[in-house]
């Protein structure tokens, strides 16, 4: 080990420097001028907001160091820039200082984080070597008759753990609690690899978690007898179908053991050498529900990586489908909520209190590790959802409603071509939702079908075209197809929404469907790259970097790429929405929809068009 150097972290110098920002975390830095960048770089980046601070320090901060030198005062409102350490600065180095001193550890440079908001009372101490790297990593509480039960509960756990291998995670070193009159700190090692000890810039891989190796996590005992199992059912505050549940459970024998119980993307971090770190162990019980981080690790992501709102009952029934494709089953799920709901964890309390009379729902895996959002074919499952679709998506004067005005005068146009599909016996809507495209082209043909995987969506598509058959299939098992080839077949928003691994099997079996040489296939993709979507994906990349979502699109080379795989070939392609829902929202639906009108008949702008249909036709 090499020999301490504390002596070397210089508190007098005078390029120390404070940065402090509003709704942001506050860092103050001792460093040379060469060592800003690689200190800022250790800030928070746990949103788009904190990374563009955090990239903008090094170069303010230097500036305002030149400034000095030249004799001017330079003030910032609301900002620290260059000031001196004060007594409270130095009083948080201590802990981290003396664990340097008795390991043996090389801390030359160190950073300290005020975190804002709720957890104001929290500080963050990093140290680092003369080589600029992390090496010790401490959390201070400025109330210790608050946070002293959390933070000696994380000690006892990180050095039970300590040498005790979890299944492809790994956990921190603790060197052990300091309490005193002012504060309580904890300190840990820092993580090797890690650009951040605060929070994580990539999701970790596998995610959720798997169980923990070792038979001394695991015991099983009778699920009333439990601390965090409510005793009285009928006091619970929650739906009645949700009590039976739990009535039904307090007296079966459940699986408990260690648990890590706070699973969320700043507890979990991917280093550069892909090991996956646990974070923040003071929530840890070896009395938790065996499935319990699994439970929330779902509950996380469904939750919190969609951006629109959603209801329990949705939420519900995305948590038990994924959970049961990792092995869970909904008495674990149960068990988790009631769990969660003990430790303030505001959705297990609304799903608490919904309605679990007929909760059991089968999907397809969705891919948690990779994408951010549930599988398609399980988006529109529930009536709910199937409701929110028409009221929601398709409000009036909504973009998407603008959109499917000048997508309906578009196959208007086709259809009054004599020369398109001179047989029209019969039509096929390919992922028909609710029917609005049924309902508009079915009349110009003898017959027509509507397939979709969702009954709730066909229930309402139903409802709305009575004269068109609607039937639930499943394309991706090969069991279906059509008793009456198709002369024209549409397709309206699926391939963009699609998983990547569904759109070819799609466009060949649509292909298959066709009945002749004459017959056409009509597509589009509502999220064309080339459009204005190009620079929100840029800034989705740049600011969300290491992230797994850069939004929802499809290019028209990928497009031409399927097109010609599945042997179709491109006929005709017709652009609208150069201009994109803000521009929408500023010159409302009538003023819109007429310059919209205007720039579709350009057909040189078809490839800046945010929404693309595509004509296409069977190779030879």
């Amino acid at each position: 080990m090499p020999e301490s150097k504390v002596d070397e972290l210089d508190l007098s110098a005078s390029d120390f420097i404070e940065i402090s920002y509003r709704h942001h975390r506050i860092a103050t830095l001792w460093a040379n001028q060469g060592d800003l960048r690689p200190l800022a770089k250790q800030m928070d980046g746990s949103t788009w907001k904190r990374r563009l601070v955090r990239s903008l320090i090094p170069t303010v901060a230097r500036a305002i160091l030149v400034l000095r030198k030249a004799g001017l005062q330079v003030c910032l409102p609301r900002d620290s820039l260059g000031a001196k350490p004060n007594e409270n600065s130095i009083d948080l180095l201590n802990p981290i200082l003396k664990v340097a001193a008795d390991q043996k550890i090389s801390i030359k440079s160190a950073v300290i984080f005020w975190p804002t908001g709720d957890r104001s009372s929290r500080r963050y101490v990093v140290g680092l070597d003369s080589e600029r790297t992390p090496r010790l990593f401490c959390k201070i509480s400025m109330n210790p008759q608050t946070d002293e039960r959390l933070f000696r509960a994380e000690d006892q756990v990180l050095k039970r753990l300590q040498n005790m291998p979890l299944r492809d995670w790994l956990t921190p070193r603790s060197y052990g609690v300091e309490i005193t009159d002012n504060y309580i700190a904890l300190t840990l090692s820092a993580l090797p690899g890690a650009r951040s000890n605060l929070s994580t810039d990539r999701h970790p891989h596998p995610f959720p978690l798997k169980p923990m190796r070792g038979d001394s996590f695991t015991q099983r005992k009778i699920a009333g007898d439990l601390s965090w199992f409510p005793h009285n059912v009928s006091e619970l505050v929650c739906s009645e179908s949700f009590r039976a549940k739990v009535e039904r459970i307090r007296s079966e024998e459940i699986a408990i053991g260690l648990a890590h119980g706070d699973v969320t993307k700043s507890n979990t971090m991917m280093t550069s050498h892909e090991q996956n770190w646990l974070l923040d162990w003071e929530f840890a019980a070896e009395d938790a529900p065996l499935k319990l981080d699994l439970v929330a690790a779902v509950l996380y992501r469904i939750t919190t990586l969609r951006r629109r709102p959603q209801l329990p009952i949705v939420v519900q029934q995305r948590l038990l489908a994924d959970c049961s494709v990792h092995g869970a089953d909904e008495r674990d799920v149960i068990l988790a909520l009631i769990y969660l709901s003990n430790h303030q964890n505001r959705w297990a309390k609304e799903l608490t209190q919904s309605d679990w009379t007929s909760s059991r729902f089968v999907a397809e895996p969705s891919d948690l590790g990779g994408e951010d959002h549930m599988p398609y074919r399980t988006t529109f499952s529930t009536a709910s959802s199937a409701q929110r679709y028409d009221a929601g998506t398709y409000a009036r004067e909504s973009w998407s409603s603008l959109l499917w005005h000048s997508e309906r005068r578009f196959l208007a146009e086709l259809l009054g071509r004599r020369d398109f599909v001179p047989t029209r016996s019969h039509y096929l809507d390919f992922a028909c939702g609710t029917g609005r495209v049924a309902e508009f082209l079915s009349p110009g043909f003898l017959s027509a079908t509507g397939v979709d995987i969702s009954e709730a969506m066909l229930v309402r598509a139903r409802e709305r075209v009575p004269g068109v058959c609607f039937e639930r299939a499943d394309i991706s098992n090969g069991d279906y197809s059509l008793s009456e080839p198709a002369d024209l077949i549409t397709a309206f928003r699926f391939l963009l929404n699609a998983e990547p691994r569904d759109r070819m099997p799609a466009l060949q079996w649509m292909r298959a469907q066709l009945r002749d040489s004459n017959s056409r296939i009509i597509v589009n993709n509502h999220g064309n790259l080339t459009s204005h979507k190009a620079a929100l994906y840029l800034i989705h990349r740049y600011f969300r970097r290491g992230h797994v979502s850069t939004g929802n699109v499809l290019s028209h080379r990928e497009m031409i790429d399927f097109v010609r795989s599945a042997g179709l070939s491109i006929q005709e392609v017709r652009g609208f929405g150069h201009l994109g829902g803000h521009a929408h929202r500023f010159l409302g639906y009538r003023r819109m929809a007429w310059v919209q009108d205007r720039l579709g008949t350009i057909r040189c702008l078809e490839r800046f068009a945010e929404d693309q249909i595509y004509v296409l036709a069977p190779k030879s």
